[in-house]
């Protein structure tokens, strides 16, 4: 399987060559997030510390494995080499599928453009948040609710009744695969951004602004013939910088003054040079 990084962590998914779309929007012209009540300001603001990149050595490491496994999920494990370098052994793919249906059969999307649903909660149970599609926020009589699965993403705050949107960004190269999920609410009329993810693409979700994470490798395996920059990951958001397998509560993500508990699943890069990134952040309330 090649040359793969050797930390105990849960993980991940395999990053092919996938980009963020272009085309995806916010019908609220980008800001996703409170906007009239001295709520989430502009998403641009929240700097994203670019110039943290720093490619890092294995200092501080003492070739004790962590352990992250959680649930039966797949690990990976390292081994020490006489040089004191890790050699990778092992990867786990990790995925946060999307999937979205109406009255109990899937949903024909077309995966060119984003997906936006904005509509009245009928339900939020076991990650699969029920809507009844909307004109904004004011319905046209549709009976039968659209289902949103995102396994582990959806936090408990949608309460029945109330107003909802999804964005959902998918990849521009591997069909359907969704890269960017936004969840939001629209409490006293302000949209606010309850929970978002990201896969494949070193940026947030283009719902939310998508500015730049920093994705940088901390512990470098050692290998024959592998790309310089093969092994563990860390990405940086918002000056918070998260190993894969690790999570940690982030300040002004979204360039307010909330609070978010972020989770990086997955932050590796292959033999090849290619990267797996994959994370999800709620709203800490």
């Amino acid at each position: 399987m090649g040359c793969r990084r050797v930390v105990f962590a849960a993980v991940l998914t395999v990053f092919g060559c996938t980009k963020s779309n272009p085309a995806f929007y916010a019908d609220d012209g980008g800001e996703t997030r409170r906007d009239d009540d001295g709520g989430e300001d502009d998403p641009s603001s929240g700097s994203q510390d670019e110039a943290e990149s720093e490619v890092g050595s294995i200092e501080g490491s003492d070739g004790e494995p962590d352990t992250g496994s959680e649930d039966g999920e797949t690990t990976i494990g390292m081994v020490e080499s006489s040089g004191g370098s890790f050699e990778c052994v092992e990867v786990v793919d990790y995925d946060w599928e999307v999937t979205v249906s109406f009255a109990g059969d899937p949903v024909e999307l077309d995966c060119a453009v984003p997906y936006a649903l904005v509509g009245i909660v009928e339900s939020a149970v076991d990650d699969v948040l029920a809507i009844v599609p909307c004109d904004g926020c004011t319905c046209n009589g549709r009976d039968a609710s659209v289902q949103v699965h995102a396994p582990g993403l959806l936090p408990p705050v949608f309460e029945p009744g109330a107003c909802a949107r999804v964005d959902i960004e998918w990849s521009a190269f591997d069909r359907c695969r969704p890269v960017g999920f936004v969840a939001s609410t629209y409490p006293s009329g302000a949209i606010r951004t309850v929970s978002l993810a990201g896969q494949d693409v070193k940026t947030l979700p283009e719902a939310v602004g998508a500015m730049e994470l920093v994705f940088a490798t901390t512990e470098p395996c050692e290998c024959d013939g592998c790309c310089a920059e093969t092994g563990i990951a860390s990405v940086g958001f918002n000056g918070i910088h998260i190993r894969e397998g690790e999570a940690d509560d982030v300040p002004e993500l979204l360039g307010n003054s909330d609070l978010w508990h972020v989770e990086v699943h997955e932050a590796h890069v292959h033999d090849d040079c290619t990267p797996a990134l994959s994370w999800s952040a709620v709203l800490d309330f």
